[in-house]
Parts: structure tokens; sequence; C-alpha cells
């Protein structure tokens, strides 16, 4: 269970919401100005009022549209890294690689969430949210749209975005089993220019291989 929840990628608050405008800076900035985003983070998973039931810390790389690396490294090493059209998923403790087809389902992904571009619209609803006890915030709350094929496939029913003075801070996630994930965002970088092989996964020798593109 704690395994399954690091594969994938909460304290309450009073809050007023109101409908999302293009006006609003913070979210457009990030997504319209930032090609390319690195951070460490600090992940942790909640279940209902149990506290903490799971802590894990790695780092993210993510390139627009649809780039990215994401590589935990505590307390288990896994690494998932796409480059837009195959997704790797590197488990280093089981020794094993799988390979997928970067396809619809992917773009429910809440890590699409930061690599993509489109996608935010086209499959969220989106809402401006703010938090009383930390109005220097600026919190946007999207939940996945109803009513298409896409909505059925996916595994979180509300993602939070937090920004802090125009940067993004955390990520909140709920799934359907009102487990929140919570991914805390530190030294991050913005516009690198990076190598064109970065997003490439190159296959460690003497692993299994399960490749699911066929």
């Amino acid at each position: 269970m704690l395994k399954s929840k690091t594969t994938l990628l909460f304290t309450l608050f009073f809050s007023f919401i109101s409908p999302v405008f293009a006006g609003s800076y913070a979210l457009e900035k990030f997504y319209e100005k930032t090609h390319t985003f690195r951070a460490t983070f600090e992940q942790k998973v909640k279940s209902g009022n149990d506290g903490d039931i799971q802590k894990s810390e790695g780092q993210i790389l993510i390139s627009r549209p649809n780039k990215f690396i994401m590589n935990y490294t505590k307390p288990d090493q896994q690494q998932y890294v796409s480059d837009g059209k195959t997704l790797w998923i590197y488990d280093k403790d089981l020794e094993q690689v799988t390979i997928k087809k970067f396809d619809k389902e992917m773009k429910r992904s809440p890590v699409l969430v930061l690599s993509g571009k489109n996608e935010m619209r086209e499959l969220y609803n989106i809402e401006e949210s703010v938090d009383y006890g930390k109005p220097e915030q600026d919190i946007f709350i999207l939940t996945p749209k109803t009513g298409s094929e896409e909505d059925a496939t996916t595994q979180f029913s509300r993602v939070e975005l937090v920004f802090l003075h125009e940067k993004l801070e955390e990520l909140r996630m709920w799934d359907n089993f009102n487990h929140v994930t919570i991914l805390s965002l530190k030294n991050k970088k913005i516009n690198e220019t990076l190598p064109e092989n970065t997003f490439q996964f190159v296959i460690p020798d003497n692993i299994d291989v399960l490749d699911n593109t066929q």
C-alpha cells in the first residue's frame, strides 16, 4: 500500500472560492512563461485524520510539453522519466524497468498538471481559493471535468496548486480514497537550458524490462 502510493506522484482551511480568470498572474506566469522547472521535493501522504502514512524525498525536473523526470531517493529509489511519447518507470530496489506509452490516461497524472501546457484547461475545472490564515498565498483548485472518456481514468478527485509570491510552493492531491498527497517544493530553478537528451532514459544493464508499448 505504501509503495503503491510512492509509485503514483493536510490541513483543511476555510476558503472563499471564485472562478479563475485569465488575469490570475501567478498561474498564467507558471504555464505561459515557465518552460523548464527544477526542484527538490518532500512528499507526504496522509489518510483522513490518521496523520502521515508515508514520507519520501526526491527531485523533479520538467520541460514543457509533457517531459519530466521524477526521481525518488528516500525511502525507496524509484525514477519516472517521460520524453512526451514514452514513460519509463525504474525501480532500483526491484532491478526492474517498466516501459509504457504516453497516452490519454497519462494526461490525467498530477505530474502532468506541472509539465503539461494546454491539458490543464482542457481536462480540469479551475477555481481560485483564499486561505485567510495565509493571505499571501495564491491557491488554485483543479477538479477533473466530468462527462468525458478520460474522466473515468483519473486517479485524483482534486488537485491544488499553491503559489507564494508568484512561485509554485506546493502541489496537493486528493485521491478517490480520501488520501492526500502533498508535494512541497524547494531549491527551485526556472528556465534552465537543458541538453537535448535530458529526458531519454538509458536502461541499466542486467535488469528486468517490462515493455508495455507493444
